[in-house]
């Protein structure tokens, strides 16, 4: 009841907003000064009307929601959720955490986080019937809730994390046989991706009847190839998608080199050049930050 209750407060804080075309909520304020319902403790967002994105940014974790029905129609509990036609792309920065239902019940075609995302809370992109075709996930993802993306019966791309350790019961959504067409891509090496097979060696779904059942989706895994290893995270060697170094702790990778305290990755542009052999000719060498 509580949450169906914040779900009529958000509409009815967002009828004076109606006619802009972007509605923006920062510290509890709308543009015009009048209240608005936050999504967390240090959380802003905004809803443009003309492209349709959901922006949400800030530090700490999000709300949880739920949905809520009125009219046969439903909606979640979040303060965007009165916008649910009208929103398209959802794009999350800042955040540590996605919360409950935050964007269940929308029909977004895009979906993008940043590294800061560490937990998908349950339902958090449920029931997005129309739904994005492919999702990439946070670098730092650990945490994938129960039926995150219950619901989207277009996706059939994930790419993830090897840091993924917790995958809720249901949290892939759609049915059993759009999961078993998934291409679920891991970023990261041979040895960390082995872990993520395991872990959907026996995978928990929920049926279309809420029958739990089990599936093998360790086949589904396959490691990220040179053109999905974009993230500024991590780096193509040749023949896996790996962690970056971490720089703050002087750490470098067997291809890299340590130069005045800094890790750098050598690529050499000649197959038969080395690093004894190029003497630091920039036509034989090139020596690439991190």
């Amino acid at each position: 009841m509580r949450y169906c209750i914040l779900g009529i407060l958000s509409l009815f804080f967002t009828i004076g907003q109606a006619n802009a075309e972007v509605i923006s909520c920062n510290n509890g304020k709308y543009a015009d000064g009048t209240d608005c319902v936050s999504c967390g403790a240090d959380c802003n967002w905004s809803v443009d009307l003309t492209s349709g994105k959901l922006t949400v940014s800030g530090s700490g974790n999000m709300n949880n929601y739920r949905f809520y029905t009125e009219d046969d129609i439903n909606y979640s509990s979040a303060p965007w959720g009165g916008y649910k036609d009208r929103i398209t792309a959802v794009e999350v920065s800042g955040m540590n955490s996605i919360g409950s239902c935050a964007f269940c019940h929308l029909a977004v075609n895009s979906i993008q986080m940043d590294d800061s995302v560490k937990k998908i809370n349950d339902s958090a992109f449920a029931w997005n019937g129309r739904g994005a075709s492919s999702v990439t996930m946070s670098d730092a993802l650990t945490d994938l809730g129960h039926i995150a993306f219950r619901g989207n019966s277009r996706l059939n791309t994930l790419i993830v994390p090897a840091t993924l350790t917790n995958i809720g019961l249901g949290a892939l959504g759609g049915n059993k046989n759009l999961i078993k067409d998934m291409n679920i891509v891991c970023m990261g090496g041979k040895q960390e991706c082995a872990l993520l097979q395991e872990r959907l060696q026996n995978y928990q779904f929920y049926g279309l009847d809420y029958s739990r059942e089990v599936l093998d989706l360790s086949a589904n895994v396959r490691l990220a190839g040179a053109e999905e290893c974009f993230s500024t995270n991590y780096y193509w060697n040749g023949a896996e998608c790996l962690k970056e170094p971490v720089l703050a702790n002087r750490l470098c990778c067997p291809e890299c080199k340590m130069i005045d305290g800094e890790c750098y990755r050598v690529r050499y542009t000649l197959p038969e050049a080395d690093e004894v052999t190029s003497n630091d000719n920039e036509n034989l060498i090139e020596w690439i930050f991190n």
